[in-house]
């Protein structure tokens, strides 16, 4: 009988905490699949929880990617470093959230329309280099 309420006790506890685990967005699966690839996944369920996204710190070195949307960075606040090279596709990045971002570098991103840097007070560095001139802007 004890052995059966302790069970009990400790299958609500762990299911509990699986209900409250919160997901982060990331509607993109290449991006997904770059996070799990960089061990953000930590227990293994292939999706990002807010404690695994919130406690990450490795830089975002996303380069070379078919990388369309990457919503869900901002939840990344433990990131200090993020370079975004050549992700032929990417056409929008909000950081907002990253409390810790420093050094950010977008290079050669042609796509990109909007980039959004609001409240980072800890970024110091910023690095932007398009391969696209001016005149071909007309």
């Amino acid at each position: 009988m004890k052995k059966s309420i302790l069970f009990s006790i400790v299958f609500s506890l762990s299911t509990c905490n699986i209900i409250n685990a919160q997901t982060v967005d990331i509607p993109d699966p290449e991006f997904l699949d770059f996070l799990i690839s960089k061990g953000v996944d930590l227990n293994g369920d292939s999706q990002i929880q807010l404690e695994e996204a919130s406690t990450f710190s490795d830089p975002l070195d996303i380069r070379f990617t078919d990388i369309v949307d990457i919503t869900g960075i901002e939840n990344f606040d433990a990131v200090q470093i993020v370079q975004l090279v050549r992700n032929e596709m990417l056409g929008f990045a909000d950081l907002s959230g990253m409390e810790s971002l420093e050094m950010l570098s977008v290079l050669e991103q042609d796509l990109l329309q909007e980039l959004v840097l609001e409240n980072l007070e800890n970024l110091h560095s910023i690095a932007f280099h398009n391969k696209r001139t001016i005149n071909e802007d007309y």
